[in-house]
């Protein structure tokens, strides 16, 4: 596997962790701890390629209450913390990959029924506030090569239709309430819109692959989709369901490309409760190889 050491960010039961990790070896080297702390989730960390910045959201096992901190990946020294509280649902967070005062993207949801589109400073945290609209979210991401800013979401009062906002470099509307259509799920499943998470580029097919939960009348698991913005779909590759994975599969985690094999992989909590690094094939368009990865991480960035 030519995998370079790459930045990512795991748990324990106790603990929350960043550092780098080399995926070959299924090996990490912590580089910062944050005791009594939980990473919530993979749509809620971003990595700045331009600056070697991390941020991410982490949550106090004791209190729940949620802290956003940016990073300094090249000495793990923490430029800024800031609590958001307990019920305030900062997600969506992704670096423009500038080295602008605010080049971070986010989407919150403050339990008004919107979403609420902004950049931030990571240095202070500080956010000018671009765009609210009524909707759930579920995920977001940043296209380096077009330099626009996606928000997936549903409506309450259509929850199977996937909507898509997008947005400029300063985090204003290009288009809103595009409707993706989702394809190819296979007869009997039943794709679940408000599962789709986990979002990432693929520069070599220049498509986003993301995570779905599909189900039928016997079965169920997050399946892999490709998406494109051109033509506004969200296409079902059946990788998992060809190969009888769909049941073991419980929670998938980091999903992300290979930046120079046509690979892409995911860290994924099966039924049983085990951590395993899916390897999928898009030259082959197929799963490739599965392996045990006892680091039970939730993002990851190849460097």
């Amino acid at each position: 596997m030519n995998v370079l050491p790459s930045v990512g960010v795991w748990n324990d039961e106790k603990n929350a962790y960043i550092g780098s990790i080399e995926l070959q070896k299924v090996a990490s080297k912590v580089g910062k701890t944050f005791e009594g702390f939980q990473h919530i989730g993979s749509q809620t960390s971003t990595y700045n390629y331009t600056t070697k910045q991390l941020s991410f959201i982490v949550k106090e096992i004791a209190t729940q209450t949620k802290y956003l901190y940016s990073v300094d990946t090249t000495t793990w020294n923490e430029i800024n913390r800031s609590s958001i509280g307990k019920d305030y649902n900062y997600a969506g967070l992704a670096y423009d990959n500038t080295n602008d005062a605010f080049n971070l993207f986010g989407t919150s949801a403050n339990g008004d029924n919107n979403l609420h589109v902004c950049k931030i400073s990571p240095n202070d945290h500080a956010a000018k506030n671009t765009h609210t609209f009524p909707g759930e979210l579920c995920s977001t991401f940043f296209h380096p090569k077009i330099k626009t800013y996606f928000v997936f979401f549903t409506k309450a009062q259509q929850p199977d239709q996937i909507y898509v906002n997008s947005y400029d470099m300063n985090a204003h509307p290009i288009l809103i309430d595009q409707a993706y259509q989702v394809k190819n799920v296979g007869q009997g499943f039943k794709p679940f819109p408000s599962t789709l998470k986990n979002l990432a580029y693929i520069p070599s097919k220049d498509l986003i692959v993301c995570n779905i939960r599909v189900e039928s009348s016997y079965i169920s698991g997050p399946e892999l989709f490709f998406i494109s913005t051109t033509n506004k779909t969200i296409t079902n590759t059946s990788w998992n369901g060809n190969e009888g994975f769909l049941s073991r599969m419980e929670t998938p985690y980091a999903l992300f490309p290979d930046l120079k094999l046509p690979r892409i992989y995911q860290i994924v909590q099966n039924a049983d409760k085990s951590f395993k690094l899916y390897t999928y094939s898009t030259y082959n368009n197929r799963w490739q190889e599965t392996k045990t990865f006892g680091i039970p991480v939730t993002a990851i960035w190849e460097l």
